[in-house]
């Protein structure tokens, strides 16, 4: 029969107290560094994201600034360009302007010249015939140069006519002309001592394909003098 053997522990209490107290106090202190060191490691965080801030906003300023700055220089650069594309605009009108003066000038010189060169003929002359197209279907507008010789002094008049060829059966016809008043006529009436020009218009008649034209000119008075001239078709309309 076995004896069951007995342990005898001694009873301590105010031992076991103050274990759990310094377990107690280490625990607080483990637990007060970590939390100084994670409050230390916040602040310091959050103290380097308001850096970081204060960089943007002052970036974002400097980014408006310079938007501001861009923004008015393209503005300068934009009036700039409307005026110097608005004074080139005006000096090249200007210029083409003086060209056609001058071209204007040049042509009335050669005008003249001929006049002077013609006035060494005798009686009247047909000077020049120019023929343009208008817009409606066969209709033309003529402008004629007739001229006298300069040594004469009197007032020449008389009347013009025009006549066309048909290249088709070599028929003739007299044209239906009109001043630039839109009066319509046989014929157009002239009057000078030197010089005229004679504009009108006429339209061809329907179907009629033209060879020549021929311009009639016929003064009047006692002793009637009449002048003729033939110009092509092709080289008039060309």
């Amino acid at each position: 029969m076995r004896v069951r053997q007995q342990i005898v522990r001694p009873h301590r209490p105010v031992r076991n107290l103050i274990v759990a107290a310094a377990g107690a106090i280490a625990i607080g202190a483990i637990g007060y560094v970590l939390y100084s060191n994670a409050s230390e490691w916040a602040q310091k965080e959050l103290s380097t994201l308001y850096d970081e801030r204060d960089e943007l906003i002052n970036s974002l300023e400097s980014l408006r600034e310079t938007n501001a700055v861009l923004r008015e220089r393209v503005a300068i650069l934009e009036r700039a360009k409307q005026v110097e594309g608005s004074a080139y605009r005006n000096v090249d009108a200007h210029l083409r302007s003086l060209q056609d003066e001058v071209l204007a000038l040049k042509e009335e010189v050669a005008f003249y010249r001929g006049i002077v060169s013609a006035g060494k003929e005798k009686g009247l002359n047909i000077q020049t015939f120019v023929l343009d197209k208008e817009a409606s279907p066969g209709a033309y507008r003529f402008q004629l140069v007739l001229t006298q010789n300069l040594k004469r002094v009197k007032t020449v008049s008389g009347k013009v006519k025009l006549k066309i060829m048909d290249e088709l059966n070599g028929s003739s016809k007299e044209l239906l002309v009109s001043d630039m008043n839109g009066k319509q006529t046989d014929y157009l009436k002239f009057e000078f001592k030197f010089f005229q020009r004679i504009e009108g218009r006429f339209t061809l008649p329907d179907g009629f394909k033209p060879e020549r034209l021929q311009v009639e000119v016929v003064s009047s008075g006692k002793k009637p003098a009449s002048v003729e001239k033939s110009f092509e078709w092709r080289g008039l309309s060309s």
